[in-house]
């Protein structure tokens, strides 16, 4: 019904805690029984309600699954219920997260609190979640086939993943504190680990079987992984308040600058580094407190390449737009001063050549 790759694992736990319960109701019965005098005919009413307790039992642990796989027990726990609802037709949208997909053919886009995917050469695009929750900042599994993006609909903002298709989502993180939501430069971005199991935001790590970690804590704001998982790139600052990007090796621990930037730290902000480690880009904010220009600083050479006028008037929780590379390091997808959906648009997708 769906390539989630835990649900297996993620039901027979379920079923496991539900089995448990009936062991201890039969048990209770059982000793009832023999208490009162386990004769033929309390034997009959015993094994016809124990046969009760463990239907109801399953019934319970069916709905459970049900509603599970189908995100009503994540949706619906809004206290703010939609009185009525809306259509539209645009294609025009501001502010929006975009992400491309691991193979370039489809990106995921964030409108009016809602994830949205369309074919990266223009079409139609196909709303993936509905209702009063606002969703954000969407991120690819390396795989393709499942996606991680941040969300209130619990009543609290979350780290939440669902498939491609929409139709299964899961809570991470449930009973941690919620995520902070603020205007601090690329902090409340997920991150995937590249084994498709685990997700990184702000300095903890979730797998999508329920388990929590923490990163290294030589990473002080973690950037991105290598392809391979073999190392962890972080932002740190210098003694001089220059951003340096940092590299920690995942199998000595070994933590090495990888680039210095030259720039103060305090101006990169939303800064993402390149699949190939060959471009870091960032946001260039002006002295009105908004966001002037998309930057593409070349790490092999220093130089620095202007991607796109942005004249953004107020920064705010563009400082925390999601933005992303192509696979291959060479274009960048960004929404921006309401552009078009279409990424073959110049303000859409932004080209990346070298400067050398």
């Amino acid at each position: 019904m769906n390539n989630f790759p835990i649900s297996n694992n993620f039901e027979t736990r379920v079923s496991t805690v539900d089995m448990i319960l009936v062991m201890v109701g039969v048990s209770v019965l059982r000793k009832y029984f023999e208490y009162v005098k386990f004769d033929h005919l309390n034997s009959m009413i015993y094994n016809t309600l124990c046969l009760i307790f463990l239907f109801c039992s399953q019934y319970a642990y069916s709905q459970k699954i049900t509603n599970i796989k189908s995100g009503n027990q994540y949706g619906d726990q809004l206290p703010i219920k939609p009185t009525r609802t809306i259509t539209f037709d645009t294609d025009e949208g501001s502010m929006m997260d975009v992400s491309v997909s691991p193979d370039n053919s489809t990106v995921l886009f964030t409108l009016l609190g809602d994830l949205y995917k369309v074919p990266s050469v223009g079409g139609v695009a196909r709303q993936l979640t509905k209702g009063m929750a606002i969703n954000r900042c969407p991120v690819w599994s390396p795989d393709g086939k499942m996606i991680a993006y941040i969300s209130d609909g619990t009543g609290f903002v979350r780290l939440q993943i669902m498939d491609t298709a929409g139709s299964f989502r899961k809570v991470l993180g449930a009973n941690d504190q919620q995520i902070d939501e603020t205007f601090e430069s690329g902090i409340n971005q997920p991150v995937w680990l590249p084994d498709n199991k685990w997700i990184s935001i702000r300095h903890f790590l979730y797998s999508l079987a329920g388990t929590k970690s923490v990163l290294p804590k030589e990473i002080e704001q973690l950037v991105r992984y290598s392809e391979d998982g073999n190392f962890i790139y972080g932002l740190t600052r210098s003694a001089n308040d220059d951003g340096i990007i940092t590299r920690y090796d995942c199998n000595t621990g070994i933590h090495a600058v990888f680039a210095n930037t030259y720039r103060p730290l305090s101006k990169l902000l939303n800064p993402r580094l390149s699949p190939d480690g060959h471009w870091l880009t960032y946001m260039l904010d002006n002295k009105r407190g908004g966001l002037d220009s998309m930057i593409g600083l070349d790490l092999k050479n220093g130089k620095e390449k202007l991607l796109a006028r942005l004249n953004i008037s107020f920064a705010g929780s563009a400082v925390n737009q999601y933005y992303s590379f192509t696979s291959d390091s060479k274009e960048l997808f960004i929404g921006y001063d309401g552009i078009k959906f279409f990424p073959r648009r110049v303000r859409t997708r932004l080209s990346l050549t070298d400067t050398a």
